[in-house]
Protein backbone atom coordinates (compact mmCIF):
# COMPACT_ATOMS: atom_id res chain seq x y z
CA UNK A 1 0.00 0.00 0.00
CA UNK A 2 0.98 3.35 -0.15
CA UNK A 3 3.01 4.91 2.77
CA UNK A 4 1.90 8.55 1.90
CA UNK A 5 5.49 9.44 1.08
CA UNK A 6 6.11 8.28 -2.06
CA UNK A 7 6.99 5.01 -1.23
CA UNK A 8 4.98 1.78 -0.36
CA UNK A 9 4.79 -0.57 2.97
CA UNK A 10 3.63 -4.24 3.00
CA UNK A 11 -0.45 -4.04 4.48
CA UNK A 12 -1.05 -7.75 4.57
CA UNK A 13 0.71 -11.27 3.36
CA UNK A 14 -1.52 -13.88 2.66
CA UNK A 15 -0.34 -17.56 1.50
CA UNK A 16 -2.42 -18.20 -1.86
CA UNK A 17 -3.87 -21.82 -2.60
CA UNK A 18 -5.49 -23.37 -5.90
CA UNK A 19 -8.78 -21.98 -5.05
CA UNK A 20 -7.63 -18.25 -5.20
CA UNK A 21 -7.21 -15.57 -8.25
CA UNK A 22 -4.69 -12.70 -7.45
CA UNK A 23 -6.25 -9.66 -8.88
CA UNK A 24 -4.37 -6.58 -9.21
CA UNK A 25 -4.81 -3.15 -9.57
CA UNK A 26 -3.72 -1.69 -12.93
CA UNK A 27 -1.83 1.58 -11.98
CA UNK A 28 1.72 0.64 -9.65
CA UNK A 29 1.38 2.28 -6.23
CA UNK A 30 2.76 6.07 -6.04
CA UNK A 31 5.70 6.07 -8.01
CA UNK A 32 7.47 2.81 -7.64
CA UNK A 33 7.30 -0.74 -9.34
CA UNK A 34 5.27 -2.02 -7.09
CA UNK A 35 1.44 -3.26 -7.90
CA UNK A 36 -1.19 -3.50 -5.72
CA UNK A 37 -2.26 -7.30 -5.20
CA UNK A 38 -4.70 -9.45 -3.16
CA UNK A 39 -6.52 -12.33 -3.28
CA UNK A 40 -9.64 -13.48 -4.40
CA UNK A 41 -11.56 -16.75 -3.79
CA UNK A 42 -12.50 -18.33 -7.21
CA UNK A 43 -15.92 -18.35 -5.94
CA UNK A 44 -16.17 -15.58 -4.95
CA UNK A 45 -14.40 -14.38 -8.10
CA UNK A 46 -16.88 -15.93 -10.55
CA UNK A 47 -19.71 -14.21 -8.64
CA UNK A 48 -18.40 -10.53 -9.03
CA UNK A 49 -16.81 -10.74 -12.92
CA UNK A 50 -19.13 -13.65 -13.96
CA UNK A 51 -15.76 -15.79 -15.10
CA UNK A 52 -13.31 -17.18 -13.53
CA UNK A 53 -9.74 -16.90 -15.56
CA UNK A 54 -7.95 -20.22 -16.03
CA UNK A 55 -4.76 -19.83 -14.12
CA UNK A 56 -3.21 -16.11 -13.09
CA UNK A 57 0.04 -16.07 -14.93
CA UNK A 58 -1.07 -13.02 -16.68
CA UNK A 59 -3.23 -9.98 -15.47
CA UNK A 60 -6.25 -8.47 -17.70
CA UNK A 61 -9.08 -6.28 -17.03
CA UNK A 62 -12.18 -7.73 -15.96
CA UNK A 63 -15.71 -5.37 -15.69
CA UNK A 64 -17.53 -6.08 -12.41
CA UNK A 65 -20.88 -7.38 -12.39
CA UNK A 66 -23.17 -4.71 -10.61
CA UNK A 67 -22.40 -1.75 -8.59
CA UNK A 68 -20.31 -0.79 -5.10
CA UNK A 69 -21.58 2.05 -3.40
CA UNK A 70 -19.06 4.33 -1.81
CA UNK A 71 -18.70 7.29 0.44
CA UNK A 72 -15.89 9.71 0.85
CA UNK A 73 -14.01 9.75 4.01
CA UNK A 74 -14.08 13.36 5.45
CA UNK A 75 -13.62 14.76 9.06
CA UNK A 76 -17.50 13.16 9.96
CA UNK A 77 -16.80 9.79 8.43
CA UNK A 78 -13.62 9.09 10.52
CA UNK A 79 -15.34 10.58 13.45
CA UNK A 80 -18.24 7.89 13.20
CA UNK A 81 -15.25 5.34 12.32
CA UNK A 82 -13.50 6.19 16.00
CA UNK A 83 -10.60 7.46 14.17
CA UNK A 84 -7.60 8.26 17.08
CA UNK A 85 -5.85 10.19 14.04
CA UNK A 86 -7.27 12.83 11.74
CA UNK A 87 -6.22 11.52 8.42
CA UNK A 88 -7.09 8.28 8.59
CA UNK A 89 -9.07 5.11 10.70
CA UNK A 90 -8.68 1.77 10.69
CA UNK A 91 -11.40 -0.70 9.64
CA UNK A 92 -11.92 -4.21 10.10
CA UNK A 93 -11.22 -6.61 7.47
CA UNK A 94 -11.52 -10.35 6.64
CA UNK A 95 -8.00 -10.85 5.22
CA UNK A 96 -6.32 -8.73 8.31
CA UNK A 97 -6.24 -9.31 11.83
CA UNK A 98 -4.61 -5.61 12.15
CA UNK A 99 -7.69 -4.48 9.96
CA UNK A 100 -7.41 -1.90 6.61
CA UNK A 101 -6.33 1.94 7.10
CA UNK A 102 -8.76 4.09 5.00
CA UNK A 103 -7.93 7.68 4.93
CA UNK A 104 -9.41 10.86 4.23
CA UNK A 105 -10.18 12.21 0.77
CA UNK A 106 -10.56 8.26 0.07
CA UNK A 107 -13.52 6.04 -0.04
CA UNK A 108 -15.39 3.62 1.95
CA UNK A 109 -17.12 0.81 0.16
CA UNK A 110 -20.50 -1.18 0.75
CA UNK A 111 -18.34 -4.11 0.47
CA UNK A 112 -16.20 -3.28 3.99
CA UNK A 113 -13.14 -2.38 2.08
CA UNK A 114 -11.21 0.95 1.61
CA UNK A 115 -10.27 2.91 -1.93
CA UNK A 116 -7.72 5.45 -2.13
CA UNK A 117 -8.55 8.45 -3.87
CA UNK A 118 -6.13 7.71 -6.49
CA UNK A 119 -7.53 4.14 -7.15
CA UNK A 120 -10.90 5.31 -7.10
CA UNK A 121 -10.19 8.24 -10.22
CA UNK A 122 -7.49 5.60 -12.08
CA UNK A 123 -9.77 2.32 -12.12
CA UNK A 124 -13.44 2.72 -11.00
CA UNK A 125 -15.95 4.40 -13.06
CA UNK A 126 -19.48 5.88 -12.13
CA UNK A 127 -22.15 4.00 -12.27
CA UNK A 128 -25.12 5.15 -15.03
Amino acid sequence: MDDGKGGVKKETENEITKNHIIARNPTRISSTVFFNDWLVPKDEWGKKYNQVPENSDTFREYKRSGNIKCIKIDDHILKLLSAEDPNFATISVSWSKEGMKVFKGGYLSDLGYGISAIDMNNTYKLAE
